[in-house]
């Protein structure tokens, strides 16, 4: 059985299924901040609470900061749920969403008569709605270029993106997709590249460790503007660990970053989703190249049917086998003791990079 870090340890635990990823950070004295969130297979129920409750933490006081860095499904499933268990803790969303475009956007696509309403968009808005309901709620933390979320002691955790060039792209993109009430036919788009997503630099006394998110890397947007306008980011040193941008997709790859990170132990999850995956063979060999240690919460290879239903016998007598959507998930264990010594466990499916595909 699992058991918690101690007190004076830091963790970094990421966790994907390869459709979703959610991070869990232990940052001293038993707090936690949880991450984004995603549904561990086996329970059907967001994969950091699983992980928490097993390990003896108390969601409803230990964790103090709850982060959602943008509002792609794939990071959002089961955040109402983790937001319901975590009750003192402080909701931390995208400076976009502090915006009444955004807001009509969002509400826009939530009507409760409308049956394509996505999985993510049901989330975030139930989860807003339990804010609301919620007695001695935090307020709610708009995270935005250089604007810190938390300084305590000798940790810090700071916003290094979006800045306000990048949420006003973001604003631009979703303007002509806002209806008139009633009027919805069909789900919003899919938005690229994603403009509004948070990311996060947590800062200690043994270094710094870097959390992407699914910032994209475009001309003059993205890291590029990480790069040349944060004025933490630029102030920080000693990267540890890098949780790779965008699953690791070819987009997401900035090589002024990886000089910056400097050999870091990199950690991903990856996407799959029908025939598209990322990182691919090439992909992966650009993380692993620039990085001291590189790692995935699951290899990108589906797995076969353990036994053959009256379906899969029928589809074989025509040439066609079936094998599952998703690979399984798994967990990636970052520990830091406070000596400085590191180590970097595997849960599940979790895999060197080297062998994800």
């Amino acid at each position: 059985m699992a058991e918690a870090p101690e007190s004076d340890e830091l963790e970094i635990s990421l966790f994907g299924p390869a459709f979703g990823e959610a991070l869990v950070i232990h940052y001293g004295e038993g707090k936690w901040i949880c991450i984004d969130s995603c549904i561990d297979e086996s329970s059907g129920r967001p994969a950091t609470l699983v992980y928490l409750e097993g390990i003896g933490v108390s969601l409803e006081t230990q964790v103090s900061h709850l982060v959602l860095t943008h509002t792609d499904g794939d990071h959002v499933r089961g955040i109402s749920t983790l937001f319901a268990a975590c009750e003192q803790a402080q909701l931390i969303l995208p400076a976009a969403l502090d915006d009444r475009h955004a807001a009509a956007y969002l509400a826009s696509n939530c009507e409760p008569e409308n049956p394509r309403l996505s999985v993510g968009t049901k989330e975030i808005v139930a989860m807003l709605r339990m804010h609301g309901e919620r007695k001695k709620a935090k307020p709610i933390h708009f995270a935005i270029q250089d604007r810190a979320i938390f300084d305590e002691d000798d940790i810090k955790l700071t916003a290094l993106a979006p800045d306000d060039v990048s949420i006003r792209k973001y604003l631009d993109s979703i303007t002509s997709h806002i209806p008139d009430v009633g009027t919805i036919e069909r789900p919003p788009p899919s938005l690229k590249p994603n403009h509004s997503s948070t990311v996060l630099l947590l800062e200690t006394h043994n270094g710094s460790y870097l959390f992407g998110a699914d910032l994209e890397e475009t001309p003059s947007a993205g890291w590029t503007r990480v790069l040349q306008n944060s004025i933490s980011f630029r102030a920080a040193n000693n990267f540890r660990v890098y949780k790779v941008a965008h699953h690791g997709s070819k987009g997401s790859h900035c090589e002024l970053l990886w000089k910056t990170l400097n050999n870091p132990t990199s950690i991903l999850a990856p996407f799959v989703h029908g025939r598209h995956s990322i990182p691919n063979r090439d992909e992966a060999k650009l993380i692993i190249d620039q990085s001291a240690r590189s790692f995935s919460t699951s290899s990108i290879r589906t797995k076969k049917k353990k036994r053959a239903s009256s379906v899969d016998r029928k589809l074989r007598l025509h040439g066609i086998r079936r094998s599952s959507a998703f690979p399984s998930g798994g967990q990636i264990r970052y520990r830091l003791s406070a000596t400085g010594v590191d180590q970097v466990d595997l849960f599940g499916a979790a895999v060197p990079l080297s062998r994800i595909s």
